[in-house]
């Protein structure tokens, strides 16, 4: 009998994942952990040259502004803190950070450029082009969130969940996400699947997405205790990584997927408008890569 970690490999490996093994009788059931292992092996650790926030003393939380309106672009924050000369800790943002496979929000503060947006442990940090004599510790500032490029990312996001399944549901259950990138004008998703997509594959996987597309389901977002989130909709919710707190957000698109996700996502499926395959190749054995 093959071991959790024997399965892994496998799956690694050889693109031979359970829910294969276990429709050829070879296992008689998945063990509950292969999933957490496998989402900890994906979990991806970006690493980007930022300042060290533990240096920096005692400071609240950002208020994550994003996640309790989606819709915020426009909004007045205190600074707390200045990392040198260039990095903004504010009580409170509407700029989403790297993370997860999403590419952060871009804007400005008080008209200087944000260039990039990082989050450590609970703090979120905004690069700035350039200082300014408005960056002062607890001086008010506007900040405002580039729409255009937010939409954009929010749209190939929820796309990216669609497809997945779409992948899943057209190849075999065994198709597990391996990793995946977001961004304004470019998206991509990594699947486990044994060979490359052949034209009719592609095709009809494009096909099922954009019939979702099509249904306008709606998209909803609930936020659960790690162990109900896991009872209720198995360890499967782990697609994107595993998830390091006790609690779990889950974004559902009515049923047709369901995924622990941080990233942004549109209210129904229809906003997305149209899903478009580009391209697709297996970038290593078992990992087929799909641009769209």
């Amino acid at each position: 009998k093959p071991s959790v970690e024997d399965l892994v490999r496998m799956d690694e490996s050889d693109g031979i994942t359970p829910d294969l093994l276990l429709e050829t009788k070879v296992i008689e059931k998945i063990p509950t952990d292969f999933y957490v292992k496998l989402a900890e092996l994906h979990t991806t650790h970006e690493s980007t040259t930022v300042p060290v926030i533990e240096t920096v003393g005692n400071i609240k939380p950002t208020r994550l502004l994003y996640y309790e309106d989606e819709s915020i672009r426009e909004f007045d924050a205190k600074i707390l803190k200045i990392i040198k000369g260039k990095f903004l800790i504010l009580d409170k943002t509407a700029f989403y950070p790297r993370g997860g496979g999403q590419e952060p929000d871009f804007g400005t503060i008080e008209g200087i450029k944000v260039t990039d947006v990082i989050k450590q442990k609970d703090l979120v940090l905004h690069k700035m082009q350039s200082s300014s004599k408005d960056f002062q510790d607890n001086k008010i500032v506007h900040g405002i969130v580039d729409n255009v490029r937010r939409q954009s990312i929010t749209k190939n996001h929820s796309a990216t969940h669609i497809l997945n399944s779409s992948a899943r549901t057209n190849l075999g259950s065994w198709v597990w996400q391996n990793s995946a990138f977001k961004d304004e004008h470019y998206a991509r998703l990594d699947i486990t699947h044994h060979s490359a997509l052949t034209k009719q594959e592609i095709k009809q996987i494009e096909k099922t997405a954009n019939e979702v597309v099509q249904r306008n389901l709606p998209i909803n977002i609930n936020v659960f205790e790690r162990s109900n989130a896991e009872e209720k909709y198995t360890f499967r919710i782990y697609q994107g990584g595993a998830v390091p707190s006790n609690q779990v957000r889950i974004v559902n698109i009515n049923g047709w997927d369901v995924e622990a996700c941080g990233g942004t996502h549109v209210n129904k499926t229809g906003d997305i408008g149209l899903i478009k395959i580009l391209k697709t190749e297996r970038i290593q054995d078992g990992v087929v890569r799909v641009e769209f």
